[in-house]
């Protein structure tokens, strides 16, 4: 198996690409509830034009395993089955000038979200307003805010901001 990597080159000379194969790998978890989405973009031909329509794809990781490459000994990838092959992500160990070529990924655990909003009693989203919650970099959902000695969980947080966006409205 192998991993395409592209090379942003800061210079403004074109990128580097190289394809790396997998050297070893040591799982680190198995059958976790952990799942991956990968977003992107397709054309819809309507007979009349094509249109460009945005897709996620929902996977199950199957196992995260520490990678050994060519380019780095400790690269840390999730590992789905999509369209009948093992396919890999990296989550962490590329130096920084290099990423993996392709789509990009949102790695995320719906399950234990799931329970978190019962022990919290806040409303469970759709898988999909989960996504863009986390997409977006929302800091409110599963965490619990403490304002004027009162508990807030990320339903009530949305209310208080509601309220301080409306005070400042009034305000000017």
């Amino acid at each position: 198996m192998e991993i395409t990597l592209e090379k942003y080159n800061t210079t403004g000379a074109k990128n580097e690409t190289k394809s790396y194969p997998i050297l070893e790998f040591k799982p680190l978890v198995h059958n976790s509830s952990l799942l991956i989405v990968r977003h992107g973009e397709m054309g819809i031909n309507t007979g009349v034009s094509e249109i460009r329509a945005d897709f996620k794809e929902i996977f199950k990781v199957q196992f995260i395993a520490s990678c050994k490459i060519e380019m780095t000994d400790n690269l840390i990838i999730a590992f789905y089955f999509a369209e009948n092959e093992l396919t890999p992500y990296i989550l962490d160990g590329l130096p920084l000038t290099w990423s993996q070529v392709g789509d990009c990924h949102t790695l995320f655990d719906y399950k234990n979200y799931s329970e978190i909003c019962e022990l919290t009693g806040e409303t469970k989203l759709s898988i999909l307003d989960y996504i863009s919650e986390i997409r977006d970099g929302n800091l409110g959902i599963n965490t619990l805010l403490i304002h004027n000695n009162e508990i807030l969980n990320a339903d009530k947080q949305k209310n208080l901001w509601n309220k301080i966006d409306k005070e400042k409205v009034e305000m000017n």
